[in-house]
């Protein structure tokens, strides 16, 4: 496996064929990404709200999926997000497993994530889609509602997630 920059100014990060691919002019030079780039969380009041990417979450993300690869574990399916009309927030399976530990896989941005913050002592907000959006204006109605038709769903895999962290410190 290798890494590459992208050099097409709309990809983001990818891994395909054994290599893991990052367009650096989505960074700053602190590794925080810039502010076109965001995802969404939600805070303790239950609103949707949004956090910057960073270089290191990037490009551990796409190593998550270069191990579901190497080891024949990726969930290749779209059975469980649109059945759980989560199709539109999380986009397929593998996407869902390596963002949320989906099936308890403890290699993945949210156990990433909760690193991070105990390390810069930040509060954890985990991601709750796939998607982002892009530019500095507000994520669109439509978009919203789709998050917001996901969060019981995303809630639960949240709640799993978090049995599963604690049963194992």
């Amino acid at each position: 496996m290798k890494t590459e920059e992208i050099h097409d100014p709309d990809d983001g990060s990818s891994y395909k064929n054994n290599v893991v691919s990052v367009n650096l002019a989505f960074y700053e030079e602190s590794g925080i990404g810039i502010s076109s780039r965001k995802y969404f969380y939600i805070d303790e009041a239950g609103n949707i709200k949004t956090k910057l990417k960073s270089l290191a979450g990037s490009i551990f993300h796409e190593f998550c999926h270069a191990l579901h690869h190497i080891s024949r574990t990726g969930k290749t399916s779209n059975v469980l997000c649109l059945n759980k009309t989560l199709a539109k927030a999380w986009g397929k399976d593998e996407e869902l497993r390596t963002i949320t530990c989906l099936d308890n896989d403890p290699i993945c941005d949210h156990c990433f994530d909760f690193c991070q913050s105990i390390l810069e002592n930040e509060p954890f907000y985990p991601r709750y889609s796939h998607g982002g959006y892009v530019g500095n204006n507000e994520p669109t109605k439509s978009h919203l509602e789709d998050l917001y038709n996901g969060i019981s769903v995303s809630k639960n895999f949240m709640d799993g997630w978090r049995e599963y962290v604690i049963q194992k410190i």
